[in-house]
């Protein structure tokens, strides 16, 4: 069986056209949309690099070494699927959305592959706490010399999932065993919170809404989603906090900053994920 290390967050522009995505890889708003959804910004953009899958393996082995708190969030077993798993798993994803053509114009689009180990899920907001503080100890691995900043309180038991977000699927099958998906960060580029759950309702088979998917690519893809503060911000739509608002991460020319976001609010500065695992 041939093994696959190596990829490319490349897109593959005009390829492909038509179905759900435009040439940008961008979702198409679908008749009748009710959220509200504005223009990218494309002074903010994504530089795509080639991908090294026991690059990627190391980063996350770096930052679960370097993370007291991980065997907590993980009940003491933390084992990251090795790259060429992760390869071929990635590998069939990508071309199960292009022989589809709703999904294919999707691949327009910078592409991120991630794997996220078995976990048996305790609290929502726990789990958030601790995947935040491995984003930080990777950010600050990547970019020694930048801070990490954050706006909002401890999390504790007010995270739950949103119901559009199909992620009560990603975080069943993590209860058996890991699961590899592929990010889009920019699908969904332009919508505001409201708007990217409403894209749910109409989406294929096998696309979760960004929650625990985006929080694993921000650790393992640091270097691509906080090159500058040239970069868009990233909403984590697919989680919902008790009395506040969606989370936001961004880069800014001080470091990468931590806060909320209004819900109801668009943004072509601002962009919410999509990851297919292929359900």
């Amino acid at each position: 069986m041939r093994r696959h290390y190596f990829a490319t967050e490349m897109p593959l522009k005009s390829v492909y056209l038509g179905g759900d995505f435009d040439e940008s890889g961008v979702r198409i708003p679908p008749p009748g949309m009710q959220g509200k959804a504005e223009p990218a910004d494309r002074r903010l953009q994504l530089t795509p690099s080639s991908i090294f899958y026991p690059a990627l393996y190391r980063t996350a082995s770096d930052a679960f070494g370097g993370w007291r708190t991980a065997t907590e969030a993980f009940r003491g077993y933390v084992e990251m699927p090795l790259p060429a798993e992760t390869g071929d798993h990635c590998t069939a994803l990508r071309l199960e959305l292009g022989k589809q053509r709703a999904t294919a114009g999707i691949l327009n689009g910078v592409c991120l592959p991630w794997a996220i180990p078995q976990v048996q899920l305790r609290d929502h907001g726990e789990w958030m706490e601790t995947m935040f503080q491995g984003v930080a100890h990777a950010y600050s691995l990547r970019f020694p010399s930048r801070s990490v900043y954050r706006y909002f309180p401890m999390l504790g038991s007010q995270v739950s999932l949103a119901p559009e977000s199909r992620l009560e699927l990603l975080f069943e099958r993590l209860t058996c065993g890991p699961v590899f998906g592929l990010y889009f960060p920019e699908a969904l580029r332009g919508y505001s919170v409201l708007a990217q759950r409403e894209q749910m309702a109409t989406l294929s088979e096998g696309f979760v809404l960004s929650g625990p998917d985006a929080i694993f690519a921000m650790l393992t893809h640091a270097a691509t989603l906080f090159r500058d503060f040239k970069t868009p911000g990233y909403t984590l739509p697919g989680y919902q906090l008790e009395g506040a608002d969606p989370l936001l991460v961004r880069e800014e020319s001080r470091g990468l900053v931590i806060d909320t976001v209004d819900a109801a609010t668009a943004s072509g500065g601002t962009s919410g994920g999509l990851s297919y695992v292929g359900f």
